[in-house]
Order: structure tokens, then C-alpha cells, then sequence
């Protein structure tokens, strides 16, 4: 595949950054004048400024590259190989967007390239879903968002959902959505997907059991994180910021959970506008944002293995039931998984779900867990 045809050179608008040997700039073979070397890197960045998906979050600015800039400027950590693709031209129409991101991402996925997409409005989450299409990979899709996106036909960023829905090929196997706020949500739209077993979180659950985020976040595919689930003392630069919300430190450890997933293979960043960032401030939120990712992805395990000095192994039975849970805790990283039996799902060998802690201590209290439950439904 020839990026040259797909991406943007971003020498002009980066300009300087602190280019020292510890800046993260430093360590990102950037695309300042020509495609770099890219079959060989762990994640590859890529930025996009399309608006029209947005009606009312219209920004005139070159947001992807003031987040860039700030990204550049900090400072190396515990860093994998990352490319800085450029940005992304934008097609003719909004289809055409969709469908030229698809197929970078899907070629950058195949050769296990995690791509970070710095977007704009978040309908651009349609090409990043259908990049799997080509895998024919059934997927769990995660957004984290202040609402649901299932609304207004008008305006793509706030509707995205309904094509991501009802796509055919369907492979979405499910869906979630963490931070939503309940006053800004559809009662009945809660109620429907509650129904269909999808995972939501609001953020006063969030709130309540935090940890439990970590095994949700492990689950998913792909992610699309909206800055406007950020609450606006923290994160302004988005014309629909409200005054509740995550804050940037919660923010920072969801990007960092998603980095370190082995399942997620692709994570996207929507909606921000420079245009109502004062100073910066937003676009250093979502810089760091990507650098927890990426320090995340320092720490990815090639994959959980059952191997006694690696795993702790919990049994809960219930007599009642005649039947039994199978619990493991890997003593390098504290996760958690839950075994399903093959005979109880359509695998053809045993599998295992990420839970969390509160997971095992319900089913130690008999009572099934939600995880296993919508497991059990999902595998029907």
C-alpha cells in the first residue's frame, strides 16, 4: 500500500518543538517531508481534520496537529516504535473519509500496528469500525462519551452510532459505552440497550467502582474516546463541554488501560476543537492522553497463559447449582479473568473473559456475576 497517496506532509504545521534526546519527538520517525519507514512499528499516529460530520462542533483550526505539537514535547518513557503518519486527506465527501481511513487502518492492523487516530468529529468513528469488515472479524466496540450517540439524523457525529448499528455486513458483537451522563441521555435508548446486554457505565458508576473499567476496557477491539466526556474545567476545547464529567487524571488512566489491553487494536480520539481551547490547555490533555496510552503499551503481555507461577487459580462453587466458577488472578499484572467452560459456549475450547476483583467477590457471596451472564447471552 502507497501512503504517499493518503497522507499529508506535517513539517508546516509543527514548526519546532523541544527536540532534545528526551523528548518524545525525538523517538517518533514523523512525517516531516516523505513517508517514513512504517511495516515495522508498534503504534502509528494519525491525524485527521475532518468537519462535516459535525454540525456543531465546527472547527476551522488544524486541530490534530496542536495536539501533536504538545505530544512531541513530552518526554520519553518506557516508549515502543511509533510512527507519525501525517494526516489524513479527506475524500470528496464524508463516505469517501470513511472508507480511505478504513483501509489504512485495516492495512496498518493486519501487520498488528496499533493506530492512534486523532480526529475530529466523531462520526469518523464509522471508518475506524469498518476497517475490520475486510478481517471479518467479529468485534466489541467501546466508546466513552458524555451521551449516546443515537440521535439527531442530521448531524453524523451525534447519530454515528445508528450506521455503526445497522452496517451489513454486521460484525459487532457488542458494544459499550463508559462516562455517559444519565440527564443527557435518552432514558428509553438506556433501557433498549440495557436489554441487549450491552455494557454501560454511567459516571457515577464509574465513580463508585472505578477499578471495574479496566476489565471493560480489555474487552474491546477498538475504542473512540469523545473529548466531550471530559467535564470542561478540565478539557474546554469542544463546543458541547459540560460542566460534569471525567477529569483529565481519570481520563489519562482509562488511555492507559487501553494501551495496555492485547485485545485493542485500535484507539481514536473525536471532537476536539482547537477553536475553544484557550491556551492549549485541551490539546496537553489529549497529548498526554496518548503518551499514557503509549506508556501503557510498554507493558502488554503477549498474552495470558495458565502456567502455575504466573497465575493464582480461585474456584467458587455453587452446590445449588451443581456447578462451579472458575476464577484467575495473573500475579504479574493483579487482571482477572473468568473461564466459561467449553460445553457452555460455542467455542470449541474453554474461554476466558476479562473481570475484575468485585466480579469474584460476587460470585463468592452466590451470586452469578454480570460478566458471566452477558457472556452466557452473547455466546447463545
Amino acid at each position: 500500500m502507497d501512503l504517499r497517496l493518503f497522507f499529508d506532509s506535517v513539517q508546516d504545521q509543527i514548526g519546532g518543538f523541544d527536540s532534545e534526546i528526551a523528548s518524545l519527538g525525538t523517538h517518533i520517525f514523523n512525517n516531516f517531508s516523505q513517508i517514513p519507514r512504517w511495516k515495522d512499528v508498534d503504534i502509528a499516529i494519525i491525524g485527521i481534520n475532518e468537519q462535516r460530520g459535525s454540525k456543531n462542533n465546527h472547527c476551522q483550526s488544524n486541530s490534530a496537529d496542536q495536539v501533536r505539537k504538545k505530544l512531541y514535547a513530552l518526554k520519553k518513557s518506557k516508549t515502543p516504535v511509533i510512527v507519525d503518519l501525517g494526516n489524513l486527506r479527506i475524500g470528496e465527501n464524508l463516505e469517501q473519509t470513511y472508507l480511505r481511513l478504513s483501509e489504512v487502518l485495516e492495512n496498518l492492523m493486519v501487520q498488528n500496528i496499533v493506530p492512534v487516530i486523532i480526529g475530529a468529529s466523531h462520526d469518523l468513528q464509522i471508518g475506524q469500525y469498518w476497517a475490520y469488515q475486510a478481517m471479518e472479524k467479529l468485534v466489541y466496540l467501546l466508546n466513552i462519551d458524555h451521551c449516546i450517540d443515537l440521535g439527531e439524523e442530521q448531524n453524523p457525529s451525534k447519530n454515528h452510532l445508528h450506521q455503526i448499528f445497522t452496517h451489513e455486513p454486521n460484525y459487532l458483537f457488542s458494544f459499550g459505552q463508559i462516562a455517559y451522563q444519565t440527564y443527557l441521555t435518552d432514558a428509553e435508548k438506556i433501557e433498549i440497550f440495557r436489554k441487549l446486554n450491552f455494557d454501560l457505565v454511567s459516571v457515577g458508576e464509574f465513580r463508585n467502582q472505578p477499578k471495574n473499567i479496566e476489565a471493560l476496557i480489555r474487552s474491546a477491539d477498538l475504542i473512540g474516546f469523545d473529548v466531550s466526556a471530559i467535564k470542561k474545567n478540565d478539557a474546554m476545547g469542544n463546543a458541547n463541554a459540560s460542566p460534569f464529567g471525567l477529569t483529565a487524571e481519570e481520563a489519562c488512566q482509562m488511555a492507559w488501560y487501553a494501551g495496555m489491553s492485547n485485545k485493542l487494536s485500535s484507539f481514536g480520539i473525536y471532537e476536539y476543537n482547537a477553536d475553544f481551547d484557550d491556551k492549549g490547555h485541551t490539546a496537553s490533555v489529549l497529548a498526554t492522553m496518548i503518551w499514557y496510552f503509549i506508556e501503557g503499551f510498554g507493558y502488554r503481555q503477549k498474552g495470558f497463559e495458565l502456567k502455575n507461577n504466573f497465575h493464582i487459580k480461585y474456584i467458587v462453587p455453587f452446590l445449588d447449582m451443581n456447578y462451579q466458577l472458575i476464577f484467575y488472578k495473573s500475579a504479574l499484572t493483579e487482571q482477572w479473568w473468568l473461564e466459561i467452560p467449553e460445553d457452555l459456549n460455542v467455542y470449541t475450547q474453554k474461554k476466558l473473559i476479562p473481570c475484575s476483583y468485585s466480579d469474584y467477590q460476587e460470585a463468592s457471596q452466590g451470586n452469578l456475576p454480570d460478566c458471566w451472564v452477558k457472556a452466557m447471552s452473547r455466546d447463545l
